[in-house]
Order: structure tokens, then C-alpha cells, then sequence
């Protein structure tokens, strides 16, 4: 390509003249790599009607038919040089085409998404089109593309859901948080985007990988023009890492995992389990769960909270958390809250 921009220049010496002569004699090559681009020119042809218009084309068309006939008006070395010349313009031209084409390529279409959404104390189950179960707690949003993805399954998640994967070791499962991303292949685990940031793996095995919110649009931008390339991404600027097997819970404090075993169920198994949590959390997670709004005083709010509450009704929950707290609970009608207060 150097020697072919000396030689149009009039700048190329006579030791690189006789090095493209030396080159572009050996036709079988130079004409071999003709032959490709003559046929993919030809395909595109066949498909003319289809192709994207740009602004000029006529006038970039008659330019390049002016040089190309000024080339055989040439003399002396120029036309004994033209049959070499003339392959190695041709393929110079037809790769321009084909670039010029690709560049007014439309972009691909973006990505149509499915919302599903609970309110406080309802929960939805969620089929989705390759088979894979996600089942809403209350108060959270899920997401998921209308059509299905090529390389990947993808959906983003608000709040809490337990999924039930479907294997497919061809197309890796997401699940997209604000601050974090789950990858598995097949596998069922519980997630907390909202009030905890934890993973619990109940089957299987999960990747989950730490990411700020900004830096996950930014994946889910460039993933529609390329899929493969978002799962590099994700690799590549993730703050940190942790691999999950079954019974293990990791959870996100900044972007930093702590990882630790688990041997309880959870609001899916219609139990709420409660292990050293703050009253504050309780009560945010019985809310979620139930759906009537509780209260706490500050002054007890951090108080710590071991229990497993096992088909339990809200007001037998609320009733138990204030007996162990010694303080003291009210139902306010009007509003329909619980308060549990100081004594």
C-alpha cells in the first residue's frame, strides 16, 4: 500500500519501483485477491436495490471514473506498469466500496424491554421465553427484551426475585443491578438489588461482578451493537469478582464481596429469616414482604434481630419484634402503620 501511494505521488525511487514491479508481477496472488473482491463487489450488486444511498454518490463516482481513465492516458513507465497497477486500483476500489457500505450500514434496532413490576406485599412469577422462572418479591421491577438475543439472556433487575434458570451453555444468563451483575449458565439463586445487595445460591454455580451504575450503561449501550463484546466488559471493569457455589451468600458493601455459607430459606419458601440484622432492615424486609408499611423508633432502629418468622401474617410479625425489643407497638388505622416505639 506504501509503494502504491509513492508511485501516485511520483515520489517512489528506483529501487522501490523495481520492488512493486517485482510484486505486482506475481499475478497469481495480486489476481486470486481480485477474484475475492470481485465476487463480494457482485453479491453486493445483486443486492443493489437494498443498499443505503449516501450524499455525493454521483460526484464521488464520476471522480473516480476520471482518475481511473486519466491512469490509461499515462506513458512511459506508467503504461508499462498499468496491467499490476490496474489489479492492485481495483482492489483499492472495491475494498473502499465495501467500507464506504459498512459505514451506512443502519444501526441495529435497540433492544424493546418488558416491564414487570409488584407493589409493596405482591408477588408475580415470571415466564420467560427460554423457559427460565423469576419469581417477584414485593416492591421490585423486573425487565427483560421483548425478542430473544443471539449470544446472551439479559434482564434487569430492581428489587428482589429467586430465578430459576434454564441451561443453555450457549447464551449466558444476566441478571443486571445498579451496582452489580450475576452471570450463570443454569441455576437457581435469590437476589437482593435494593435493601441488602446479597446473592444466595440455592443450585449451580454464579459469577457476580461489582460495577457502578454508570459503567453498566455504558455495557448495556455498547451491548446492542455487539453482545459478545459486553460480556468482555463486564469482565474487564468490574471493581471485583466472586464466584458462588451452592449455599453461599455473598453481599456488596462499596464495591468490596463478603462471602459466607448459608443453610436457611428464605421469603420464596414463605419464610422470612433474620440472622444478627438491624430492626430497621426487619422491618424494611416485612414491608416488602407484606406490605404493610412499619415504622421504628430511631432509638431502636440498629438494634440487633436473630429470628425466623415460618407462615407468619404481618401482625404476628410486628407483635414478636416489639416483644423482643421491649418496646412498644401501635397500629395507626388512619394511615395503615405499624409503629413500634420506646416504652
Amino acid at each position: 500500500m506504501l509503494l502504491i501511494g509513492k508511485l501516485k505521488s511520483k515520489q517512489i525511487d528506483a529501487e522501490e519501483l523495481s520492488r512493486l514491479k517485482r510484486l505486482l508481477s506475481e499475478t497469481g496472488t495480486a489476481k486470486e485477491l481480485l477474484a475475492d473482491m470481485q465476487q463480494a463487489f457482485s453479491d453486493l450488486e445483486l443486492r443493489e436495490d437494498k443498499l443505503p444511498g449516501f450524499s455525493r454518490q454521483d460526484q464521488v463516482k464520476a471522480q473516480l471514473l476520471s482518475k481511473l481513465q486519466a491512469g490509461t492516458r499515462s506513458s512511459g513507465k506508467w503504461r508499462r506498469l498499468w496491467p499490476a497497477v490496474a489489479i492492485a486500483a481495483s482492489v483499492l476500489l472495491v475494498a473502499g466500496f465495501l467500507m464506504l457500505y459498512k459505514k451506512q450500514e443502519p444501526a441495529p434496532p435497540a433492544i424493546v424491554w418488558q416491564t414487570v413490576e409488584t407493589k409493596h406485599g405482591e408477588h408475580k412469577r415470571v415466564i420467560l421465553g427460554d423457559g427460565s422462572s423469576i419469581l417477584l418479591n414485593g416492591n421490585s421491577r423486573l425487565q427483560y427484551p421483548a425478542g430473544n438475543l443471539k449470544y446472551i439472556r439479559i434482564v434487569k433487575l430492581d428489587g428482589e426475585g429467586f430465578f430459576e434458570v434454564a441451561k443453555d451453555a450457549a447464551r449466558p444468563f444476566y441478571v443486571a443491578a445498579s451496582d452489580f451483575v450475576t452471570r450463570v449458565v443454569g441455576t437457581s439463586f435469590n437476589i437482593d438489588s435494593k435493601i441488602e445487595k446479597t446473592i444466595e445460591v440455592n443450585t449451580g454455580k454464579v459469577n457476580v461482578f461489582s460495577l457502578s451504575a454508570m459503567q453498566f450503561q455504558s455495557c448495556l449501550a455498547n451491548m446492542q451493537a455487539n453482545q459478545q463484546r459486553f460480556q468482555q466488559q463486564i469482565e474487564q471493569i468490574s471493581f471485583n469478582k466472586a464466584v458462588l457455589e451452592k449455599g453461599q451468600k455473598a453481599r456488596l458493601t462499596g464495591n468490596a464481596w463478603t462471602v459466607f455459607r448459608f443453610n436457611t430459606k428464605n421469603w420464596h419458601d414463605n419464610e422470612l429469616v433474620y440472622l444478627n440484622e438491624p430492626l430497621w432492615q426487619v422491618a424494611e424486609k416485612a414491608y416488602r414482604f407484606y406490605g404493610d408499611s412499619i415504622y421504628v423508633s430511631p432509638r431502636l432502629s440498629s438494634a440487633q434481630i436473630t429470628i425466623t418468622f415460618r407462615n407468619k401474617n404481618v401482625e404476628q410479625v410486628v407483635k414478636t419484634l416489639s416483644e423482643i425489643t421491649n418496646s412498644k407497638l401501635i397500629k395507626d388505622k388512619k394511615d395503615n402503620i405499624w409503629k413500634i416505639l420506646n416504652k
